[in-house]
């Protein structure tokens, strides 16, 4: 008689657990979340998230026990529409973060850096090119492993260069 009690509590209290914690993940707020204007109402968000765990668990079957899984993301819009979508950058080390942004051609490439990182990290380098809408990086495995996808992101960067000269080539856009 008892064990029934026990299904017949357990199952909804186990039920309520697991949608509160989806509903709980859906309210974190963010480490650190920066906005800049690229021009035009162009906006680049760069911020950090404590990643769903939950979530993933629930997604993939698969428990990471990474005790800091804090992310750093950026996305590109336009009042309010989205004109790049969420991109993942790399792993948030907790540290102080400080970004600036560089324009050129008249702000149609936009590149925002992380002003501390940017020297040894490629990936907290943002560039954003108003007229194909297109950013970098997107997908690691593109400029990775494309050389033709390297290359069309290199010369856009040596353009920024041309105005900007003293600053480095990330990594990842090196030969």
């Amino acid at each position: 008689m008892w064990r029934r009690w026990i299904v017949l509590l357990g199952v909804p209290i186990l039920a309520l657990g697991l949608c509160g914690g989806c509903l709980l993940s859906q309210f974190q707020k963010p480490r650190f979340r920066y906005e800049f204007d690229i021009g035009n109402g162009r906006t680049v968000t760069i911020w950090s998230i404590r990643r769903d765990i939950l979530k993933e668990f629930l997604q993939y079957g698969e428990l990471d026990t990474d005790p800091s899984p804090l992310m750093v993301y950026y996305r590109v819009h336009r009042d309010g529409r989205e004109l790049t979508h969420t991109t993942y950058l790399e792993g948030d080390d907790e540290g102080d973060y400080q970004f600036d942004v560089l324009l050129a051609e008249g702000g149609q490439l936009a590149c925002v850096y992380e002003v501390n990182r940017s020297k040894r990290s490629s990936y907290m380098v943002i560039m954003y090119d108003a007229t194909s809408g297109e950013s970098w990086p997107r997908d690691a495995h593109n400029w990775l492993h494309d050389a033709e996808m390297r290359q069309k992101w290199r010369k856009r960067f040596e353009r920024i260069r041309q105005e900007h000269p003293d600053f480095p080539m990330p990594d990842g856009l090196q030969e």
